[in-house]
């Protein structure tokens, strides 16, 4: 399954995606703006007409966003216990469900946090602990202001 080329090619693709048995297409990276991010349950004609548009040069419309709760969630996404998860570490965190969405919806395109793909779980852990240290930074500077100013 891994691409084969001769020694000394540099070689990097237009679309690296993932499709899961379900035929929900998860872009991971990608030169048209219009993929980018996106998950496309039952990626069809609307997919290859965002490539096309792409390819041909022309201003790609942004990708459709998926809605917030599908009917039955493809697989591919995070499941169940590794949503529980997100949710408790979001808490623990202390960021805020604005701030998660805003995050997902810019880094993902998916505005709900059923929709994240499995692949991209550790990922989505790491951005909460990030946000938890920066936030544990801030409140030392404050504090350590707050000492020198008495």
């Amino acid at each position: 399954m891994a691409p084969i080329q001769r020694d000394g090619l540099e070689y990097e693709f237009d679309v690296f995606a993932d499709l899961d048995q379900d035929n929900t297409l998860i872009v991971y990276k990608t030169r048209c703006p219009a993929l980018a991010g996106g998950v496309f349950p039952k990626a069809g004609k609307e997919v290859a007409a965002m490539l096309n548009t792409w390819l041909q040069g022309e201003a790609a419309p942004p990708a459709p966003v998926p809605p917030a709760v599908p009917s039955q969630p493809p697989t591919g996404l995070i499941d169940a216990s590794q949503l529980k998860r997100l949710i408790t570490v979001q808490k623990e965190c202390g960021v805020t469900d604005e701030a998660f969405k805003a995050h997902l919806m810019q880094t993902y395109r998916v505005q709900s946090r059923k929709l994240i793909p499995a692949a991209r779980f550790q990922d989505v852990l790491g951005w909460l602990a990030r946000q938890h240290d920066a936030r544990l930074e801030a409140e030392e500077r404050a504090a350590i202001a707050e000492e020198k100013a008495v």
